[in-house]
């Protein structure tokens, strides 16, 4: 267990690491979706749970190509992937801050759909970005501990804080959890660019 702890004396996977538990705290709020949908838009909890299986389905290639053309295209700088995550992340938290603060629901629905593409297009530079910030004999190390604070704490976390939001306030204003934790994530992995970049820039001067 010790010698697995070497992890997090990476400042670059603990930042990762930072920005996916916020990312998956983030996604895992999409569960809400269909109540939200019922209780703001009176849809039926069919229609609803319905509309977002369709978008789920239709959006699920867009891992698959975001993460080829980021790998195509971005490999070659360190802090490449950082800066794609972070773009995405912001993107899908204006996303669904406009669908959750729109009063139609068609918007919301375009809004939500373009919230859940937007976070599925760099799903797949995800995990390829937990085990390059690591040395090869730490990568399953890395893996196993990314694996429990984002699918476990995570997943835990988020929709349990919209549970408690939507209680007090409403589970409209609840919502705002996700983009929120987008647009924290977002920030996190612009750090980490910027601080890869730093670190390229004076390896490549030196």
């Amino acid at each position: 267990i010790r010698d697995s702890l070497a992890v997090f004396r990476f400042p670059a996977y603990v930042l990762h690491t930072v920005a996916l538990l916020l990312f998956f705290i983030a996604m895992s709020v999409q569960i809400w979706i269909p109540a939200y949908l019922h209780r703001v838009f009176a849809l039926t909890n069919p229609q609803a749970s319905g509309f977002l299986a369709q978008v789920l389905l239709y959006t699920l290639p867009m891992g698959l190509i975001g993460g080829y053309f980021s790998s195509l295209l971005l490999r070659q700088y360190r802090w490449g992937f950082p800066l794609f995550l972070a773009s995405t992340s912001l993107l899908a938290a204006l996303a669904f801050s406009l669908a959750y603060s729109s009063p139609t629901l068609s918007h919301a629905q375009v809004g939500i759909a373009a919230g859940i593409a937007a976070f599925g297009f760099s799903a797949g530079t995800l995990t390829t970005l937990i085990v390059e910030t690591v040395p090869p004999h730490l990568r399953n190390s890395a893996m196993a501990y990314s694996i429990v604070l984002t699918s476990g704490l995570a997943g835990v976390i988020g929709p349990e804080l919209v549970g408690q939001l939507s209680d007090r306030y409403t589970l409209g204003v609840a919502m705002y959890v996700a983009p929120v934790a987008y647009a924290s994530a977002g920030a996190v992995w612009l750090v980490l660019a910027l601080w890869q970049a730093r670190s390229q820039s004076g390896t490549t001067t030196a």
